[in-house]
């Protein structure tokens, strides 16, 4: 397996930093993570392995505000601009992995966001892997 990273701007210019892990052989497929709050790409070596050792690329952004990316700690001015940065990412990373297949895979409220995100957009992907989604918080109102 193998690892490269990488950075680009957002549209509002903002320096994200990304990270992909690389299969051996001939790659399945492309997924793409989008983690959840309070983490960033680094969290997810486990699964970058797992994908790989199946064939599979794992590529994935600090989200603006988290991790090596810039902008306001934890912060972002709208979904829209969580879209937006998808949106980007997506662009390229089917310039870097071209003609593969791609998912989407998030984690917590990179779930909400994967699994609102197609519906919004209509990104080329084959599927959504939605783990563990921020739909409902535990809070009583």
């Amino acid at each position: 397996m193998e690892t490269t990273e990488w950075k680009w701007k957002t549209g509002d210019g903002l320096e994200m930093y990304s990270k992909a892990w690389l299969p051996a052989g001939k790659a399945r497929g492309v997924v793409c993570l989008v983690h959840g709050v309070g983490e960033h790409i680094g969290r997810y070596q486990a699964d970058g392995e797992a994908l790989t050792a199946g064939g599979y690329i794992q590529a994935g952004f600090d989200q603006r505000g988290f991790g090596r990316s810039e902008g306001r700690r934890g912060h972002c001015p709208s979904p829209e601009a969580y879209f937006d940065d998808l949106d980007l990412f997506l662009a390229d990373v089917a310039r870097r992995y071209p003609g593969q297949v791609y998912f989407l895979y998030g984690m917590s409220m990179g779930g909400m966001l994967v699994l609102a995100y197609p519906a919004i957009r209509k990104p080329a992907v084959a599927g959504v892997i939605a783990h563990a989604p921020g739909l409902k918080s535990s809070i009583e109102e």
